[in-house]
């Protein structure tokens, strides 16, 4: 049994010998400083032809743009202390304008799919709002915020992947231009306001409203303890200036 096992070990090394570097697993550095991790996977399929499939994980941080939206009644912004979380997948092709015996290198252009998940919230957010039946007593609300976003998209990039020494892949993105569409959906509620205040034309829900100015086509609806906004979107992309490095086999 061991000898086999050998046998089969060294056919395996002999076989990925003779066909050359055809598989890439690489690593973002440049994602990384952002708080996202992107792995990547390459396998040459044919003369000038590989597909890839990249995964990735955005780890929690600060919402982009939060800046766009104010505070509610006076109290800071609920986008303050909200934090961010996220995955995505990218399948695309590559089209080499030249392969040296069906390894991945030089310059490529790449037309790509994109799917992107994200998720926030923020707890106990402490909201401060005058009593519906005496406007001269103050009250205090504790409001839990959480939403989610996806975006389906694709677009085209152009880059070059060097393969050095047989086994180290530097692939550096230089430019891709997309566009994407995708739903927003954001939930505020309480346990402990009264119903009234979720209502359209009351203060919280117009509040909630008014904020999502910075997001277009708002849609607004409300039940006996929760706002809920949702807005769908279509944004131009920008994929480049990317540097990853990885392992040929």
């Amino acid at each position: 049994m061991k000898q086999l096992l050998t046998k089969i070990t060294i056919a395996l090394i002999t076989l990925l010998t003779v066909q050359g570097q055809q598989n890439v697993v690489k690593l973002n550095l440049s994602s990384l400083a952002f708080g996202n991790t992107y792995l990547s996977y390459e396998r040459a399929m044919a003369k000038k032809l590989s597909f890839q499939i990249g995964v990735n994980y955005i780890h929690d941080r600060k919402i982009p743009f939060s800046d766009n939206f104010g505070p509610l009644n006076g109290n800071e912004s609920p986008m303050n202390g909200m934090k961010m979380n996220g995955w995505g997948i990218t399948p695309e092709l590559r089209l080499y304008t030249s392969i040296d015996k069906s390894v991945p290198k030089g310059f490529y252009i790449s037309p790509y799919f994109r799917y992107n998940h994200y998720s926030f919230q923020r707890n106990n957010y402490e909201y401060k709002f005058k009593d519906i039946y005496d406007e001269d007593k103050l009250k205090t609300s504790n409001i839990n915020f959480n939403g989610n976003a996806s975006f389906v998209g694709g677009g085209i990039m152009i880059g070059h992947q060097w393969i050095l020494n047989k086994s180290l892949s530097i692939d550096f993105w230089i430019l891709g231009l997309g566009i994407s569409s995708g739903r927003f959906e954001l939930n505020a509620m309480s346990n402990n306001m009264d119903s009234r205040y979720f209502k359209k034309g009351n203060s919280f829900s117009d509040e909630v409203t008014d904020n999502m100015k910075a997001l277009n086509s708002v849609e607004i609806s409300s039940g006996a303890n929760y706002v809920m906004a949702t807005s769908s979107r279509t944004l131009p992309g920008i994929r480049g200036l990317g540097l990853n490095v990885g392992f040929a086999f």
